[in-house]
């Protein structure tokens, strides 16, 4: 698969034809801070019952500043094996090579993503502007290439 734009409710459609065909579903949700990816593994806990989440900023170390990732694997497991629906959501969650049906990147545009996280994070602007963001661009650098045959591009409203 190619690099394609796609609405979500054409990616619910995709979601249900392998839920329909599949023992279970691992997705990803990676891409910009504040592009909405909590919010959509959110709304996908809505609609599917047997959905479970794995956020990947709850296992992130603010002492050392990288994320706990033997943790993250080990919830990974947990949550797969009591769940159809697997959403891995956040920034860096492509790093991990669990076998994901779907690997979705969320984009929008750098003055609204530094209205967002001014207004969701006002403490952590600066950290986020001058720290967080150059790092995960660079990331966003290595996963588009790294995953240019799978990535899908989820347009934003």
């Amino acid at each position: 698969m190619s690099i394609v734009k796609e609405s979500k409710g054409r990616l619910i459609e995709q979601i249900d034809v392998l839920l329909s065909s599949s023992e279970s579903v691992t997705i990803a949700i990676d891409g910009m801070s504040g592009a909405g990816k909590s919010t959509l593994a959110a709304g996908l806990a809505v609609r599917y019952d047997d959905c479970g989440i794995i956020h990947i900023d709850d296992y992130y170390d603010c002492s050392v500043g990288r994320l706990k990732e033997e943790e993250i694997v080990e919830r990974f497991g947990i949550v797969a094996s009591e769940h159809r629906l697997v959403v891995v959501e956040g920034v860096y969650c492509l790093k991990f090579d669990f076998a994901y049906d779907l690997k979705l990147f969320m984009e929008i545009p750098e003055a609204e993503q530094h209205r967002r996280i001014k207004a969701r994070n006002p403490d952590l602007y600066d950290k986020y502007i001058n720290k967080w963001i150059p790092a995960e661009n660079e990331y966003f650098h290595n996963i588009k290439e790294k995953e240019k045959e799978s990535l899908i591009y989820l347009e934003q409203n």
